[in-house]
C-alpha cells in the first residue's frame, strides 16, 4: 500500500518498504487518463474557438 500521494491528482508514491498493490496502480492509470481527457478536450474547445475568432475577424474586415 502506497505510503504518499501526489497532491495535485492523489496518484500513489510508494516508499521503498511499500508493497505496490495492482489496484492503486491501475487506479493512478484511470486518474491520469480522465485528466488527459479533460485536456484534450479543452485544447479542442479552445482550438474551434480560436478558429470561430479569425472568421468573425474575417468577416468584419470584409464587411469594413
Amino acid at each position: 500500500m502506497a505510503s504518499n500521494q501526489t497532491s495535485h491528482y492523489g496518484l500513489n508514491q510508494w516508499e521503498a518498504e511499500d508493497r505496490v498493490i495492482r489496484e492503486e496502480f491501475n487506479g493512478d492509470n484511470v486518474k491520469v487518463d480522465a485528466a488527459l481527457a479533460g485536456l484534450a478536450a479543452q485544447t479542442a474547445a479552445k482550438a474551434a474557438q480560436t478558429e470561430v475568432d479569425g472568421i468573425k475577424t474575417q468577416l468584419a474586415a470584409k464587411a469594413a
